[in-house]
């Protein structure tokens, strides 16, 4: 049965220790699978032990690669969700990872639509509708996103925000023929989500006689 020769500490993970089995590098693990299973030198490595430590490993590996992700910005589950299967996790990996997430409250899709509901608008006046279909490609569901919206997009101050967001455009193209103006205002609009009715009266206004 191969036999432990040695352990090291890595010299660029502190964290993490170098197993050494019958004189050859056999694997690197956390410190805390050493602690589990009571690894130290001229201890035996059985093909049950092998598995376990194989298994603790991708567990350890998946749950890291899952954390720093979500630490680098807000994401939602779906994101990832996406993430560890791009690096090849399996479902039972990635579950495990989920599940770590949550138990440690670093994942909350509510949480996540409330910010970026507040931080888009912030950034940009746009509609709810848009919102929702931002929120929608990051894998919210419907339920979720339509309860945020409720309680978070400012539904009163829709025509505000359009007319903002019209001002922000016009800007960009106000040295363009008028006619050009109010085509790029207006797609600029729809393309934000803005119902063509409240688009119109916000052309009306932007564009009255003594105005622009």
């Amino acid at each position: 049965m191969p036999i432990i020769t040695a352990l090291t500490i890595s010299t660029r993970k502190n964290d993490y220790v170098n197993i050494f089995v019958d004189g050859d590098f056999y694997v690197q693990v956390h410190i805390d699978i050493v602690t589990k299973y009571g690894l130290k030198k001229g201890g035996e490595i059985s093909t049950e032990l092998a598995a376990k430590l194989h298994d603790d490993k991708r567990t350890v590996y998946v749950k890291q690669t899952a954390l720093r992700f979500v630490c680098y910005k807000p994401r939602t589950e779906q994101q990832v969700r996406t993430k560890l299967r791009d690096k090849e996790f399996t479902p039972d990996e990635i579950t495990l990872a989920i599940e770590f997430l949550y138990e440690f409250d670093y994942l909350n899709d509510d949480d996540y639509c409330r910010m970026f509901i507040n931080d888009y608008l912030l950034r940009k006046k746009t509609s709810s509708k848009k919102l929702y279909l931002e929120l929608k490609k990051r894998g919210i569901h419907d339920e979720r996103i339509t309860k945020a919206l409720d309680l978070y997009y400012p539904k009163d101050d829709t025509y505000q925000m359009a007319i903002a967001a019209a001002n922000k455009k016009w800007r960009t193209v106000q040295f363009k023929p008028i006619e050009k103006q109010r085509k790029s205002v207006s797609d600029y609009l729809q393309r934000q989500g803005f119902d063509w009715n409240t688009v119109k009266q916000v052309l009306n206004e932007l564009f009255q006689s003594d105005k622009h």
